[in-house]
Parts: structure tokens; C-alpha cells; sequence
């Protein structure tokens, strides 16, 4: 389980990265700090 939840930040955090520094990803910045949020609350709620 624990392996799930820390790839899934990895993923994300490098969407989020990505989506930084490239401008025609911008508007996906909120979606993925959306999703982080979600998984860190889903992460919470199973621990």
C-alpha cells in the first residue's frame, strides 16, 4: 500500500514540475495539486 501512495507523489510531482515550467501545461497545475490533495487525504484516511 505504502508503495502505491509514494508512487503516485512521485507521478504527480513531476506533473506538477512539468506543468511549472512548461506554459502550455499551466492550466493542468491545478488538477494535479488537486490529486496530490486527494491521495495525501486518502493516504491519511487508510493509515
Amino acid at each position: 500500500m505504502e508503495t502505491i501512495f509514494a508512487i503516485g507523489k512521485i507521478i504527480i510531482g513531476i506533473g506538477l514540475i512539468v506543468s511549472g515550467l512548461v506554459p502550455k501545461y499551466r492550466p493542468f497545475i491545478g488538477m494535479f495539486a488537486a490529486l496530490l490533495v486527494a491521495l495525501l487525504l486518502v493516504e491519511r484516511m487508510v493509515k
